[in-house]
């Protein structure tokens, strides 16, 4: 029904690894639950497991970003938006670890009275831009592979992309600051909006099957969020936020192995995205079929899969030598 799931393999480590690590997480998340439910809400700061998740985030955007393809139109933004998430939650751990109790009974702060304004700004802001810009990503490379021609000419211009998601950046940006004043609404529906970009791209693209994971990751993390389920709710170890970021993490692995399955799936499109195939070099000489087969030096397909079997006699060797068969 659906197309392959087929990535490089470094981008197979990484989705692999990044949902072993998600489901992991969620697994713990279920068995330290108290499921007779305490009659108590969970104390101001966060339980452990929200530490852990964040702390596994940052990582997790960290090994996406060194796994930016070659293309210059696509390797600075890939690894920006990346690297950008994997700040954003790095704050998010240290406003965890350092500032909040953990795991513990009581209201108050460890040694302060309070995070600094900086940090509480600076995760949210990264986390949200790095996703914005995902976004942009996710049009620049179905793009570059001719999948957006019914699409408007505006988002097939690089120009005008970059200015609509700078100054979306911007809003997002002055809005969190207080600069400018939207309904939370508003506010919390940029990331559905990049949600539905970065789906319709892959339905464009035919990646049928990651739109499917990213859409069911991103709907879940977003009832989670909503409706906040006991016993979750009132864990003082693993809460619903700490839920919501194993989501979350799996949400992560299905949008960037879309984005790579994009980058990566045309192999038509290598040369103009300045990428590079993995499992060295190509085999291009030809299966000899015998020393007077007439067919012997046709043109074979770019992408013969025979051209990836070991090598049998060859007619050529190389541009050299005599090509009779008579070595």
């Amino acid at each position: 029904m659906f197309e392959s799931w087929a990535l490089q393999e470094r981008s197979k480590q990484v989705v692999a690894g990044s949902c072993a690590m998600a489901v992991l997480l969620i697994l713990v998340g279920f068995t330290v639950q108290d499921w007779s439910g305490p009659a108590s809400a969970a104390p101001a700061g966060n339980p452990w497991g929200t530490l852990l998740t964040a702390a596994a985030l940052c990582v997790e955007a960290g090994a996406m970003a060194t796994t930016a393809p070659s293309s210059d139109g696509l390797r600075l933004p890939f690894q920006a938006a990346w690297g950008l998430s994997s700040i954003g939650w790095f704050c998010g751990f240290l406003l965890h670890q350092q500032f909040f109790q953990i795991g513990g009974s009581g209201a108050g702060t460890s040694a302060h009275d309070g995070p600094p304004h900086w940090l509480l700004v600076l995760a949210p802001t990264c986390i949200g831009v790095g996703g914005l810009w995902l976004g942009y990503v996710a049009l620049v490379a179905a793009n570059a592979g001719s999948w957006l021609a019914s699409w408007p000419e505006f988002c097939r211009n690089e120009t005008i992309l970059k200015g609509i998601f700078g100054v979306w950046t911007a809003v997002y940006v002055c809005t969190l600051l207080g600069y400018i004043s939207l309904p939370i609404i508003v506010v919390a529906n940029f990331k559905v909006v990049t949600c539905i970009i970065i789906s319709l791209v892959g339905v464009s693209a035919k990646k049928n099957s990651w739109v499917v994971a990213v859409v069911t990751t991103f709907t879940i993390a977003f009832l989670i969020e909503h409706f906040s389920p006991k016993p979750f709710s009132t864990s003082h170890t693993f809460d619903a936020v700490a839920l919501i970021n194993g989501v979350l993490m799996l949400y992560m692995a299905m949008v960037y192995g879309l984005i790579q399955a994009v980058i990566y799936g045309h192999g038509k499109y290598f040369s103009a995205l300045g990428l590079g195939v993995e499992g060295g070099p190509i085999d291009m000489t030809v299966r000899r079929e015998g020393c007077c087969d007439q067919n012997a030096f046709s043109t074979q397909p770019f992408d013969a899969p025979s051209w990836q079997k070991a090598k049998r006699d060859r007619i050529c060797t190389n541009f050299t030598r005599n090509c009779t068969g008579l070595f």
